[in-house]
């Protein structure tokens, strides 16, 4: 495990309940109306609990559902019930709330690096709070029963998000699972779409919530990003051995051009801000990951026309875009 919370091509690591009422109508049954009630109802159980939680309304904030849109925080599920969704989230421990999404309740909470069991405590404590206040649905058989059937029985899905540069650039990615257990994990870019991974940032999550204990399950997540982190570490070395100048400089002109550039398009600034984490990740830039995953979250679209008060237009969305990476990567508060 140390060899886990100590690596750098770690993004960040997530653990998600699903759960629903019983008695009430499943979202995607639910007319608008009912749905922003039943909201109302579940976010005034939910701060007796917790009060510190920030409350969004997204059928009344365009911006915040396009930003947690963007960051792949709401599902494309969301879009059927926009107008019945709401958001809450608690800057402790990044925890967050989405009700009315897929779900009636989906419990998540997201931190840096990988610590999938202090993770894992923080979201069932809660869930144990909420359960005494709420009637959930649930079969001594099947476990909590979900709309969706992929939820069913646990309804734990856990996420790690990784770096992996080099087996997305030598074309292995699509065979990382050859050896593992398809039918229990899955793989997928995190930005991209048809396949591909911008940025080469993946998720990773299990697929499979009956027929294994929770226990069992992290136990598994742990052995399956060992072995990925471990096959990411031998196609660098290999890599390090023959084209080592090559690789260095091909960081250093990344680097370069965010720190320089006028224009910045958004699938060019993920590209060229993968290497630069590439390079930051070996040691042979001094820059902060921190630093780096600011610049990766604020150069998505949603966050750059905020920043131009909601301005569309693509030459100017390019502008402004390379004005934060350079602003970011000079170091200058954003």
């Amino acid at each position: 495990m140390e060899s886990l919370l100590n690596n750098k091509n770690l993004i960040s690591s997530s653990v998600i309940l699903f759960r629903n009422v019983k008695g009430i109508n499943f979202p995607i049954t639910m007319k608008a109306e009912e749905g922003k009630l039943f909201s109302e109802k579940i976010i005034e159980k939910i701060l007796e609990i917790k009060d510190d939680m920030k409350v969004f309304r997204l059928w009344n904030d365009e911006i915040k559902f396009e930003k947690l849109k963007e960051t792949r925080v709401l599902r494309n599920k969301t879009l059927k019930n926009k107008e019945m969704v709401a958001y809450l989230e608690s800057k402790k421990n990044n925890f967050k709330i989405i009700l009315n999404e897929e779900e009636h309740i989906r419990l998540q909470c997201t931190q840096s690096g990988y610590n999938i069991e202090e993770i894992y405590n923080c979201v069932k404590e809660f869930d144990i709070d909420l359960e005494r206040k709420i009637d959930y649905l649930f079969d001594e058989t099947m476990g909590y029963l979900t709309s969706n059937p992929n939820h069913i029985g646990t309804g734990l899905i856990l996420e790690v998000m990784v770096h992996l540069p080099m087996l997305t650039l030598n074309d292995k990615i699509s065979k990382l699972f050859s050896h593992k257990d398809k039918s229990m994990f899955e793989l997928e870019g995190k930005y991209g779409e048809k396949g591909k991974a911008y940025g080469s940032i993946y998720i990773i999550r299990n697929t499979a919530t009956t027929g294994i204990s929770e226990k069992e399950l992290i136990e598994e997540l742990n052995e399956l990003i060992l072995y990925v982190l471990n096959e990411e570490k031998k196609e660098r070395e290999k890599a390090f051995e023959k084209y080592k100048n090559e690789i260095s400089d091909k960081i250093h002109r990344a680097y370069g051009v965010l720190k320089e550039a006028i224009i910045l398009e958004s699938i060019e600034t993920l590209e060229l801000l993968s290497y630069v984490r590439f390079g930051a990740e070996e040691g042979i830039l001094n820059i902060s990951i921190d630093e780096i995953e600011k610049a990766v979250l604020f150069s998505r679209n949603p966050f750059v026309k905020e920043a131009l008060q909601g301005e569309n237009n693509l030459e100017k969305l390019n502008l402004k875009r390379a004005d934060i990476i350079r602003d970011i990567l000079k170091q200058k508060v954003y």
